[in-house]
């Protein structure tokens, strides 16, 4: 049972981290189609008509100071061995420690292996018994 909820439920913090990049790339992915629109806007514009110029060339200024602003923002490292996060396999590990730790626990709590470790102290050498003649 444990071994099925640390190989298949993952870090609650890596979807959110996840979902954070995915949410930024898809802001500046619009912001940057903005940003064509209006240089085909510019472009189109006559020159003697300067007002909607300095308003959609502000307008571009803003986007391109955010969309720098937010690339400075995502870059990270990917620290990967084999196409896989080091996280992951950190949290793999982490499970299988796990599930070894409560297969351990089981088999010493059997009371078969109980009576077994019982008839081993009492033929050792220095058991009680052996030790003070007994």
């Amino acid at each position: 049972m444990a071994v099925f909820y640390f190989l298949i439920i993952p870090v609650p913090k890596i979807i959110v981290r996840y979902e954070q990049i995915i949410n930024k790339t898809n802001t500046l992915s619009q912001l940057q189609e903005e940003n064509e629109s209006i240089n085909k806007i510019i472009a189109e514009i006559d020159n003697e008509n300067y007002e909607s110029l300095k308003y959609i060339a502000n307008l571009k200024e803003k986007n391109e100071k955010f969309i720098i602003f937010n690339k400075e923002n995502t870059k990270q490292e990917n620290f990967k061995i084999k196409n896989k996060l080091i996280f992951q396999i950190l949290y793999y590990l982490f499970g299988v420690m796990m599930f070894s730790i409560s297969l351990i626990s089981v088999i010493l709590d059997d009371p078969q292996t109980e009576l077994t470790n019982k008839n081993i102290r009492n033929r050792s050498r220095f058991s009680k018994k052996y030790y003070w003649g007994q």
